[in-house]
């Protein structure tokens, strides 16, 4: 068994692992049973120092969950829009993922005031350029002190 040359190592534990696969499966599995409360504890404890991380490891689980993603493919999008948001490009590192409700395609990734916007259009572009150009109308009059004169 090498154990000088740290590559050597790596390629040595990496083949006793495929070996022995199914082995420590059932020894993991085990350990988890056993040590509930004690792994649930020290999550909890991980997600209190580092909320960030805890963010991008929820979203990670997300990704590969409900989207059939590999993790890697969060970090490829978060990196490409520099961590910002896809509509405001606001910088957070609790970026959502954001895909289409009726075909499952991801779309981007987008803060919670963005992701929560959207879904409130139920993310039809027609409400959405609706309420773009009521909002740059001109307002008339004095707003609300005019609307309770008129009745």
């Amino acid at each position: 068994m090498p154990q000088r040359d740290p590559q050597q190592r790596r390629a040595y534990d990496k083949h006793y692992r495929e070996q022995h696969r199914e082995r420590h499966r059932v020894v993991n599995r085990e350990y988890s049973k056993t040590h509930r409360k004690y792994l649930s504890a020290q999550r909890q404890l991980q997600r209190q120092r580092n909320p960030a991380l805890a963010n991008l490891n929820r979203e990670k689980e997300r990704m590969r969950h409900y989207h059939q993603q590999k993790p890697a493919f969060y970090y490829e999008l978060f990196s490409k829009q520099n961590g910002r948001c896809a509509i405001c490009g606001v910088p957070s590192a609790h970026l959502k993922v954001d895909h289409d409700h009726k075909t499952g395609c991801l779309r981007g990734l987008l803060c919670h005031s963005c992701n929560v916007g959207i879904s409130w259009f139920q993310d039809n572009p027609m409400l959405l350029k609706n309420a773009a150009s009521y909002l740059s109308q001109e307002p008339k009059g004095n707003g609300y002190a005019q609307l309770l004169l008129e009745l």
